[in-house]
């Protein structure tokens, strides 16, 4: 699989799970091995099309958040749970 593929496989997968990923469980769903994805994961970061965030101790990803509104109900939904 070229380098192309395994970006589209990694954002797919991200939008696709509904909600922010281990770098252990999007290697488990897209059988990208662990130090080729960690490289994919902070270059699409820097690129600005994905973002991580720590979560009970854990950095997970999720893509980039660009509607406003979608971003407050983010917000919103994590007072609440």
């Amino acid at each position: 699989m070229d380098e192309k593929m395994k970006i589209k496989e990694i954002i797919d997968t991200l939008k696709e799970a509904g909600a922010p990923l281990t770098t252990e469980e999007l290697a488990k769903k897209t059988s990208i091995p662990m130090p080729r994805l960690r490289t994919n994961l902070y270059r699409l970061q820097e690129e600005g099309k994905i973002e991580s965030k720590e979560e009970e101790g854990k950095l997970k990803w999720k893509t980039e958040t660009s509607n406003p509104a979608e971003e407050k109900y983010e917000k919103m939904t994590r007072k609440h749970t």
